[in-house]
């Protein structure tokens, strides 16, 4: 009895040994991670002569916000917008509130914010906070992840600057829009995103616009134009340029002036 259990084992041994190749492994059904990983997230709104102004910042990772961890600053600063504001936890949409970033206030080109998270994370979803009133300030911005070389790993360009911009990074960065109270936000009246559009290179208008003779200028509103036109140089300019044409000007902001 002794030697057939030994013969048994050797036996089962070398049938194991056998099947060794071609054993099946369990896959682990465990889903991995498909957020890109970065050190540096940078937000940008291009063009010249703007304004950046942030009222909260979030990034999730691991389904924590990991950006009050991290180490902010921005382009330049102005009305005590510092860029720590940007992810302080104060989320109240008001700037008076004293939780807002402000960069340059006569504005710059291209201003930037961004926040150095010390370290190599997963992003799963950045949420962008905006502030009330001159929210279209945010209009195309541009969203950066960059790794610790600081070589970008993600980008999303011309985004819309609502009350609320969620952008998942697992989906490849699509973005969704909510109020400050976390409801789904209405489309535009245009039913599509208002944004920035791109003007093709030597694009020139068909039509041009061009004064008919007895065309009347009216001058609305208390802007730059009015202040010229007090002095005479808007209709000066025009008017030298527009002989025979009989066009006159009529500043509406002046009490019983009428066109």
């Amino acid at each position: 009895m002794h030697t057939s259990k030994v013969v048994f084992l050797i036996r089962l041994t070398c049938v194991l040994s056998l099947l060794a190749p071609f054993s099946i492994q369990a896959k682990d059904t465990k889903k991995t991670s498909s957020a890109p990983t970065g050190r540096f997230l940078r937000i940008t709104i291009p063009g010249d002569n703007k304004i950046l102004t942030l009222n909260e910042v979030e990034i999730y990772s691991g389904g924590k916000n990991v950006a009050r961890e991290g180490k902010a600053k921005q382009s330049s600063t102005a009305h005590g917008g510092v860029a720590e504001r940007g992810m302080d936890g104060n989320k109240n949409p008001d700037y008076n509130a004293g939780g807002q970033t402000h960069t340059d206030g006569s504005g710059s080109i291209a201003p930037w914010w961004e926040v150095d998270l010390g370290k190599s994370v997963p992003v799963e979803k950045i949420e962008v906070f905006n502030r009330r009133g001159l929210g279209d300030r945010l209009n195309g911005f541009t969203v950066t992840l960059m790794d610790v070389l600081r070589e970008t790993v993600f980008e999303k360009k011309k985004i819309r600057g609502a009350e609320r911009i969620l952008i998942d990074l697992r989906k490849k960065g699509e973005v969704s829009y909510v109020t400050f109270s976390g409801k789904k936000e209405k489309p535009p009246a245009t039913g599509s995103p208002v944004v920035e559009a791109e003007v093709p290179e030597g694009y020139r208008d068909p039509a041009p616009f061009a004064f008919q003779k007895g065309d009347v200028v009216a001058i609305l509103g208390s802007g730059l134009a009015d202040r010229m036109q007090h002095d005479g140089w808007t209709e000066t300019l025009l008017q030298s340029e527009l002989k025979g044409k009989e066009v006159s000007f009529r500043n509406m902001i002046l009490s019983g002036d009428r066109p």
